[in-house]
């Protein structure tokens, strides 16, 4: 949908991506989604009060990573307990 409206889209992933590893392989060749793919440490510097973050597939909050993704993003919204 972001990209539809022109907006600007990452999927950042964790740096062990073993459950979407097969995945990531065929998207990274993709044209559509080149340069689309980032770490974690590069989702940081994309980050601005405009940003919405959509953290998927995580049951438990020490799963969303080890960059501080959901500190840098601590203005509000779901917070996992």
């Amino acid at each position: 949908m972001a990209r539809a409206l022109n907006k600007p889209v990452h999927i950042a992933l964790s740096a062990n991506p073993t459950a979407v590893r097969k995945l990531v392989e065929v998207l990274v060749d993709h044209e559509d989604f080149q340069g689309m793919i980032i770490n974690e440490e590069e989702a940081t510097q994309f980050v601005t009060d405009n940003t919405v973050v959509i953290v998927t597939d995580v049951h438990r909050s020490e799963m969303i990573g080890t960059c501080g993704i959901e500190k840098v993003c601590e203005t509000g919204g779901y917070r996992p307990s």
